[in-house]
């Protein structure tokens, strides 16, 4: 946020088809999956980010997190999420130059290995991108090798690298450098239709508080 300037925030809304800092946001995300040989989940997500502009961004996320409702559905309380994401590249930025995002997250203890594919547009505002997720181990890291060896990326995940250990010491042994380092408590909301008809959960609504850590000088933004 420039100085003096008013605070802002991020609404990410999604859809899934087969520095100290703070950023507010809130998403609306649903999830259907591909298993990839029974390890990692391969989805496709919809996703469009609207901009909340504010000098107090943090009472306008207050405020959507005490909806109950929402364009027709009903929002349920979820437990919250205290989660670390570490992002990594190689060392010539090579998933950067293809559009792709590697990431370790650790959520509520419980450690997974992202990989997102490049943004398609699918509408104004509007991005479609790839994502392959599962818990950490060697199996989705070789599902991860394998998906980037399809977009021409090779990684030599030999066995002197132990999956056991940290994953960000496997990350490093792998070759891999860390390109960002974020913080977020996520305030999470299930949608569901509205009544007591079908409440099958169709989306998720989620408020994120985020932490960006960029060495020296961390990063707050409003």
């Amino acid at each position: 946020m420039p100085a003096g300037g008013g605070g802002g925030a991020f609404v990410n809304v999604l859809w899934a088809h087969g520095a100290r800092g703070k950023t507010t946001a809130f998403g609306v995300s649903g999830q259907a999956v591909e298993a990839m040989g029974g390890r990692s989940e391969k989805s496709y997500e919809t996703e469009a980010t609207l901009v909340i502009s504010s000098e107090a961004p943090e009472a306008v996320a207050s405020e959507i997190a005490s909806l109950t409702s929402l364009a027709g559905f009903d929002l349920l309380r979820a437990p919250p999420e205290d989660i670390r994401d570490i992002s990594f590249d190689t060392p010539g930025r090579e998933l950067q130059a293809h559009g792709l995002a590697l990431r370790i997250r650790t959520s509520n203890s419980r450690r997974l290995i992202t990989l997102k594919g490049p943004p398609e547009s699918a509408g104004k505002g509007v991005v479609r991108r790839l994502e392959i997720e599962a818990p950490w181990s060697r199996d989705a890291l070789d599902d991860i090798q394998r998906e980037l060896a399809l977009r021409g990326i090779f990684i030599d995940c030999g066995t002197e690298v132990t999956v056991d250990a940290d994953p960000l010491a496997a990350m490093t042994g792998l070759g891999f450098g860390e390109v960002q380092d974020r913080e977020t408590r996520r305030l999470v909301r299930n949608v569901v239709p509205a009544g007591r008809g079908d409440r099958q959960v169709v989306a998720e609504l989620a408020i994120d508080h985020v932490t960006y850590y960029l060495g020296v000088h961390d990063l707050r933004h409003f």
